[in-house]
């Protein structure tokens, strides 16, 4: 999680100093019928913010994920399911006299 901070704060700090250029292009996004004109360094905040987000989040969520029990089958339910046979288990087809 430090990593995701640092790597955050780092664009952050990228972002105010492109800003401060102030000589970036600019992108032309277009949602239906509306064109929005986005800076460079603006659309590299807003996806590294929400990068941090859903980071974050996973992370919060990790110690709720581990918590999740493994529950075994009843040995019932483990008899009753079908089992692969190996090679050696299979058995010989037998082909009466006449028929093949």
């Amino acid at each position: 999680m430090r990593i995701v901070r640092l790597v955050f704060w780092l664009l952050l700090a990228f972002a105010f100093l492109a800003f401060a250029a102030a000589n970036w292009t600019a992108v032309t996004m277009i949602f239906g019928r509306t064109e929005v004109v986005v800076r460079l360094p603006l659309l590299l905040l807003v996806v590294g913010f929400a990068g941090y987000v859903m980071a974050s989040l996973r992370y919060r969520m990790r110690p709720r994920d581990a918590a999740v029990a493994y529950v075994a089958p009843a040995p019932a339910e483990l008899q009753a399911q079908p089992r692969a046979t190996l090679p050696s288990e299979a058995q010989p087809i037998v082909v009466p006299p006449g028929c093949g």
